[in-house]
């Protein structure tokens, strides 16, 4: 199985960005947003049979599952 892993950090700048595979996506005003951006691209590899989750990195740079399959889609608001 194929694993993809979508990494939510911050930016310098107080903006939040998603990574994948070593690519830069987007500059999200929250890291809501950015979660959010994450989940649904996740979730849609997920459906094509990929082992994908994604990870919330802290400003410190801890980092935590924040959305795997089976966990509820979409998310809550």
């Amino acid at each position: 199985m194929n694993r993809v892993e979508y990494v939510v950090r911050p930016n310098e700048d107080a903006t939040w960005r998603v990574e994948r595979e070593g690519a830069r996506f987007g500059d999200y005003d929250s890291e809501k947003g950015a979660l959010r951006a994450a989940i649904h691209s996740a979730h849609a590899r997920a459906e094509q049979g990929a082992d994908a989750e994604v990870m919330l990195c802290s400003v410190g740079g801890e980092k935590r599952v924040a959305w795997q399959p089976g966990d509820p889609y979409p998310p809550g608001p």
